[in-house]
């Protein structure tokens, strides 16, 4: 049964999962410390990322719940059985729609551990938390598995075969391949983030336990991202696949609290401002790409009904893109079997 046509679909996910980073990131600011909430603005300006124009939706849906889990465990103070029973089903659910972000969330969460009060020893701390993420683990080693065999059976080709890219193009991976867009848009996040990183290791004595946790975590990944190639046959797009979290980290360890309070007002307003310009360049941005692709569009609009595979061929050339690495019109087939029924050969499936 349809619910609803698939243009009301995508809109309803689309929104529903820039909310859930939005807020999400707001929540980890005032989990972290609740002056800082203010921040939560830079998590309406970044919601719809690189990831979002790229079309990676499962990665970017679950970015954004793997960040609330995050704000979860940040504010309780300590975890018992009941708050590693949620966030193992939550670690769960993640893994259930995207095992990298699982991965990420779960190194987040042993990295805490360290920062909890413990009662019990720091060990035996950790070992409940393995516990926990038992099943997650278990669809991690699966699909990684299925994914290699998949790619080796089918293809012929080495799964961990990479693609490097040049120094000074991954310097610039947390402008391109984050927030995205104009450099006005891209920089302001990833620059602040360093600042807050920078800040929070330099005054260390100052900081909370969370705090350095965070901070060490947020290290980890943005040396992950820079040291790891830019593509393995396995999985596309690997290095930009830290840059959320550590953005967002950064960020919220930003000490707005030590600014006097009309100075931490100003600061509130100009986040504030900088979330509403970045919007406003989405929604422009939004516009262009449905003029550019109004006529391939047009074409599921038509009241056909069709069975079986597909191949789509676009014949026109495909459009430039302000967003690094995307082509807007590349899974078009994919919207006209949503409407007109079939399959393409272009699925995210193994086996």
């Amino acid at each position: 049964v349809r619910w609803m046509k698939w243009q009301t679909a995508l809109r309803v996910t689309d929104t529903l999962g820039a909310l859930l980073w939005a807020w999400s990131f707001t929540a980890l600011s005032a989990s972290v410390r609740p002056e800082r909430v203010a921040l939560g603005a830079l998590g309406f300006a970044t919601a719809l990322s690189w990831s979002f124009y790229m079309g990676v939706f499962p990665y970017w849906l679950t970015s954004g719940l793997a960040l609330g889990l995050l704000a979860y465990a940040v504010r309780q103070p300590r975890w018992r059985w009941r708050e590693r029973a949620i966030l193992g089903a939550g670690v769960f659910t993640v893994a259930l729609c995207h095992v990298f972000v699982a991965e990420v969330l779960g190194l987040l969460l042993a990295l805490l551990v360290f920062a909890r009060p413990s009662g019990e020893g720091r060990a035996r701390d950790l070992l409940s938390l393995l516990l926990v993420a038992l099943p997650s683990l278990a669809i991690a080693v699966l699909t990684g598995q299925g994914s290699a065999d998949a790619l080796e059976a089918d293809y012929g080709v080495d799964p961990l075969a990479a693609t490097w890219l040049g120094l000074g193009d991954t310097l610039l991976l947390p402008w391109k391949t984050f927030t995205t867009g104009p450099a006005w848009r891209g920089l302001p996040p990833a620059l602040l983030a360093l600042a807050g990183l920078a800040t929070r290791l330099w005054r260390r004595r100052r900081a909370q336990g969370h705090e350095l946790a965070l901070a060490l975590a947020a290290v980890i990944l943005a040396v992950l991202g820079a040291a790891l190639p830019f593509h393995l046959e396995v999985w596309k797009f690997l290095s930009p696949r830290f840059l959320p979290f550590w953005v967002a980290i950064g960020i919220v360890l930003l000490p707005l609290e030590e600014l006097a309070a009309r100075t931490r007002a100003l600061a509130a307003a100009a986040l504030a401002t900088f979330a509403l310009a970045s919007i406003g360049w989405s929604a422009w941005y939004h516009l262009l790409l449905a003029g550019a692709e109004a006529d391939a569009l047009s074409g599921a609009a038509q009241p056909l009904v069709r069975n079986g595979a597909r191949l789509p061929i676009k014949l026109t050339r495909p459009a430039s893109s302000i967003v690094a690495h995307s082509e807007p019109g590349l899974n078009l087939g994919q919207l006209y079997v949503m409407e007109q029924g079939g399959m393409t050969p272009y699925l995210f499936a193994t086996r």
